[in-house]
């Protein structure tokens, strides 16, 4: 959780942010993989790799969601309460950063319960499970982290989905 607590305070911004939707949750179990560029052939070897204080600066937004595993933030999402903007989130792999947006505009509210990213090539939805006790007000779900990328497998990683201040 320490990791978490310092990469939200490295990404917290007083600018306006993106936002996401409710259509976003049902997508998640339909959300195909983008679509395979002919004569590329499918690769295993996508990994997300952990983004770092520095990865931060790519998701805007007054709050944030974080998918975690152990210690590891692979997918940080931020987005503004009340607001008609696309929610902002980013992973990391193949050493880049890679920015998402949800493909749709509700608010941070949206993604609170599982969302679905877009970015250049590539997809990333939560699907969440049985909540967890925070303590805090903050809200915190066993996850399940699915992103498929042009020219690799999809992969699926278990893990928590964590929102919140």
């Amino acid at each position: 959780m320490i990791a978490f607590t310092a990469l939200l305070t490295a990404a917290c911004s007083s600018e306006p942010a993106d936002e996401v939707s409710e259509t976003d949750r049902s997508e998640i179990e339909d959300s195909s993989t983008p679509a395979m560029v002919p004569g590329l052939q499918p690769r295993s070897d996508l990994k997300l790799e952990p983004l770092g204080a520095e990865d931060a600066s790519a998701v805007s937004g007054e709050l944030a969601c974080a998918f975690m595993r152990g210690e590891d933030v692979l997918l940080l999402a931020k987005g503004v309460v009340g607001s008609d903007q696309p929610n902002s989130g980013a992973i990391r792999f193949d050493g880049s950063t890679v920015p998402l947006t949800t493909p749709t505009a509700n608010g941070f509210d949206a993604m609170v319960e599982g969302a679905v990213f877009a970015g250049q090539d590539v997809t990333a939805g939560v699907r969440i499970g049985n909540e967890r006790d925070t303590g805090n007000e903050s809200s915190s779900w066993d996850a399940t982290l699915a992103v498929s990328a042009v020219g690799a497998e999809q992969i699926t990683i278990e893990g928590q989905w964590s929102c919140g201040p």
